[in-house]
């Protein structure tokens, strides 16, 4: 109902957003079409399709795994307020293997295949390592965002809601604490979505002034 109706509708303002773009890097002079080849058209419908669905997971999850008296019992609240997991000896260690593991091959690529790329001028594989270089920091910058989340929350409670009376402001921490699972997913999928599109606009940014140079031949 609200996927499929953004997709068509983004797939159309992309044509006038492609044709502000090329009359800005004067591409019309390079034979470039407007048009959108079909490959590109694919990727863009099949991750318009995935992340929503990846984002339906956890409600899906969460409805199943109620029974059908606690899902239509709407007098009781669904909140649980703060969880607390202790675990056991037991403890899986799969994922710190794993986060170990990506950490090893980050420092592999750093400080051994980028000095090998420099010195043999590999170009591609230098933007292929700053490009993930890159990923690698908008993720570290939305973990850090979910990290601080809480402080940021009280902080901004504060700032708004100064002229509230005590009570109020301590029932609204109280309510952020409730909702803070949710939060929390927010927090991340919103740093993620702001990180890739400050990215976008910087990368577009010195792509026209590289044409411009080139252009103007003062590159």
């Amino acid at each position: 109902m609200f996927v499929i109706p953004s997709i068509i509708c983004a797939y159309i303002s992309s044509y006038p957003c492609l044709y502000l773009i090329f009359k800005k890097l004067n591409l019309w002079q390079e034979g470039v079409s407007i048009v959108p080849q079909w490959a590109a058209t694919l990727e863009a419908v099949a991750i318009g399709l995935f992340i929503p669905m990846l984002s339906a997971i956890v409600p899906i999850q969460r409805a199943l795994s109620k029974s059908l008296s606690e899902s239509l019992d709407t007098a009781r609240t669904t909140l649980s307020g703060t969880v607390v997991v202790i675990k056991g000896k037991g403890a899986k260690m799969i994922p710190f293997l794993v986060f170990g593991l990506l950490c090893v091959i980050v420092g592999i690529t750093v400080y051994i295949v980028l000095p090998q790329a420099l010195l043999a001028e590999n170009a591609t594989l230098i933007l292929q390592i700053f490009f993930l270089i890159l990923i690698g920091m908008i993720l570290g910058l939305a973990v850090l965002t979910s990290n601080l989340r809480g402080f940021i929350e009280i902080l901004i409670t504060y700032l708004l809601l100064f002229w509230e009376k005590k009570s109020m402001r301590s029932l609204i921490k109280k309510n952020l604490v409730a909702h803070k699972h949710t939060n929390k997913l927010t927090s991340i999928i919103y740093a993620l979505t702001l990180g890739c599109v400050i990215f976008l606009c910087v990368a577009l940014n010195l792509v026209i002034k590289l044409t411009q140079q080139t252009s103007s031949g003062t590159y």
